[in-house]
C-alpha cells in the first residue's frame, strides 16, 4: 500500500501425504562373485486448490539398482553396475525414465599398493534426462542426453595401504600417540 506497510500471511495450500520403502541386500554368491542389489518405491498424494488451479495429484515412482563384482584373480576384478529410475508425473511436470549400465576392470600391482582401473560409463548409451512442464501460461522442456559413453582410466597408489601405524605410543592419550 501507499504507507509502506506489508501484510504477510500463511495458509496451507495443499495436504500432502508421502510414503516409501527401500530394500537392499549384499550377497556373496561364490568366492568369485558378489552382488549388491536394492529397490525402492516412493509415493506422494496431494490435495489442494489455489487461484482456480487444481493442485490435486498422485505420483508413484520406483528405482532398482544392482552391482555385481567378479574377482577373477586375487589381483583382478571386474564390476558391472546398473540402475533404472521410473518416470513419473510430478506436481510441476513429467520426468522421464532413466537408466544406465556401466562396467569397470581393476588390476592391482605391488601387493595392492598400485591399481589401474578402466571405467566404461553408460555402455549402451541409454542415459537421458528429460523433464516437461506444461502450464496454462507456458511450456518448458528440459533435457540432457550425453553424446557418447564415458571412458576413463585411473591410476592410484596407496602410500600406507590403509595399515595402522607401527608406533602405537599412547603417551598423550588414546589416539594421540606420536
Amino acid at each position: 500500500n501507499d504507507q509502506g506497510i506489508l501484510t504477510v500471511g500463511w495458509d496451507n495450500l495443499a495436504i500432502n501425504r508421502s510414503y516409501g520403502f527401500e530394500l537392499g541386500s549384499n550377497l556373496n554368491i561364490s568366492k568369485m562373485l558378489s552382488a549388491n542389489l536394492a529397490a525402492s518405491a516412493f509415493g506422494l498424494h496431494s490435495e489442494g486448490y489455489l487461484a482456480n488451479t487444481d493442485l490435486n495429484f498422485d505420483v508413484f515412482s520406483w528405482t532398482v539398482r544392482g552391482m555385481f563384482n567378479i574377482k577373477a584373480t586375487p589381483n583382478t576384478s571386474f564390476q558391472i553396475s546398473g540402475f533404472f529410475n521410473s518416470g513419473a508425473k510430478e506436481q510441476q511436470g513429467i520426468r522421464n525414465d532413466q537408466g544406465m549400465i556401466s562396467m569397470s576392470l581393476r588390476q592391482d600391482f605391488m601387493k595392492k599398493q598400485l591399481s589401474l582401473t578402466f571405467n566404461f560409463q553408460d555402455v549402451f548409451n541409454l542415459f537421458k534426462w528429460e523433464y516437461d512442464i506444461t502450464e496454462p501460461t507456458y511450456t518448458t522442456k528440459m533435457s540432457f542426453i550425453p553424446p557418447y559413453p564415458q571412458l576413463s582410466l585411473a591410476l592410484s597408489y596407496r602410500i600406507n595401504n590403509y595399515k595402522p601405524s607401527k608406533n602405537n605410543n599412547d603417551t598423550y592419550g588414546p589416539g594421540m600417540g606420536m
